[in-house]
């Protein structure tokens, strides 16, 4: 693949807000590498807000699944007569392939077809990278396009941006909660999979070891999903000490800057602890069948919980697929404050 003429680049991302978030390193190499052309994105548009006003990405082209056929071939012609010099797909399946493809770019770069993928897949691109390596990070991962360019990494640094109002909002919001001016913890403790959470029993007691012995504030939040916020009610039922709840309130953007001014965060694999790690939030996080050497937090200063079973990562929604991860809810609530109590002492915080 010739580099010469590329001034119109579309990266395609068709998969959760996590996945979306941990691919932002690719997009600033890039824009250092090209620093004239017009670099765009391709995702699900319910995961735009980890792209949005990233100055490193010029435009973003949102996909709904559910969206009819005539929304989908008006997205198809609206890529096409952009005329991108270069198509590079991060999503690894089919669907981001043909999308690559009815671009009509003449390079075309993608991930090798892995099983379970349809024959022809590969012929869809002009240039191909290899497939899944599950010893390296996601972010690492990510920037694998660099290297099939013949491109040397210049960061793995990851970026989210958000606005002003976003800032007023979340300091508003702190000032009615009486924590604008204290240090404060953010607990996370519910995945959309909740075959990656923990008992409510153990983010109870977890609360209350901050509020009661690390004199910390804490803020819960989650998303507005159902069956998240049932679980975040559940561990609400068990905690003696005063809690802020603001789980299902708060945009993607704003939970981002609540993050950023918290002392520390603590949750489950989940896009809540990529956003920490990237706004540069100490992460204290929980695993079971993800794979942390692949999924945890980026970056030194974070530390991960997980049984040292043979069983994991399995990979697998809980146990057999039971829904059900019994290496993560094994995991001891004195294992948890323990590490907890070590983090917050580096952080100049003492436990009583």
């Amino acid at each position: 693949m010739t580099l010469n003429n590329i001034n119109n680049i579309l990266v395609i991302k068709f998969k959760h807000i996590g996945d979306v978030l941990v691919t932002t390193p690719l997009f600033r190499n890039l824009r250092l590498h090209f620093p004239d052309a017009r670099i765009c994105a391709s995702v699900i548009h319910n995961t735009v807000e980890m792209l949005s006003d990233n100055p490193d990405i010029d435009a973003i082209f949102p996909v709904n699944r559910r969206s009819g056929l005539w929304t989908q071939l008006r997205l198809i012609g609206e890529l096409r007569r952009n005329r991108f010099d270069l198509v590079i797909d991060l999503s690894e399946g089919d669907r981001g392939a043909i999308v690559a493809f009815l671009t009509g770019s003449p390079c075309r770069l993608g991930y090798r077809r892995r099983r379970r993928k349809f024959m022809g897949r590969d012929l869809l691109f002009t240039d191909l990278m290899s497939s899944v390596d599950n010893d390296k990070h996601a972010v690492r991962y990510h920037l694998e396009p660099l290297r099939a360019l013949g491109l040397p990494v210049k960061t793995e640094k990851m970026r989210l941006q958000w606005t002003d109002a976003v800032e007023e909002k979340v300091d508003r919001l702190l000032r009615e909660q009486g924590l604008k001016e204290q240090p404060f913890v953010v607990v996370h403790p519910t995945s959309r999979w909740l075959f990656k959470s923990w008992t409510p029993e153990g983010n109870s007691a977890v609360i209350d070891f901050l509020r009661e012995r690390c004199r910390l504030p804490v803020v819960v939040t989650g998303s507005n999903n159902p069956n998240e916020l049932a679980v975040v009610k559940s561990i609400m039922h068990g905690v003696r000490a005063p809690v802020v709840d603001l789980a299902g309130q708060l945009t993607l953007k704003e939970l981002a800057s609540l993050i950023r001014k918290a002392v520390l965060f603590f949750g489950v694999d989940t896009a809540p602890m990529h956003i920490a790690a990237a706004v540069g939030t100490p992460v204290v996080a929980l695993f079971g069948p993800s794979g942390d050497h692949m999924w945890g937090p980026w970056g030194h200063s974070h530390v991960v919980v997980s049984q040292p079973w043979d069983c994991r990562p399995c990979g697998r929604a809980g146990c057999n697929d039971s829904g059900s991860s019994r290496c993560l809810e094994t995991i001891r609530v004195e294992t948890v404050i323990d590490a907890l109590s070590s983090k917050l002492r580096d952080l100049g915080f003492t436990p009583s």
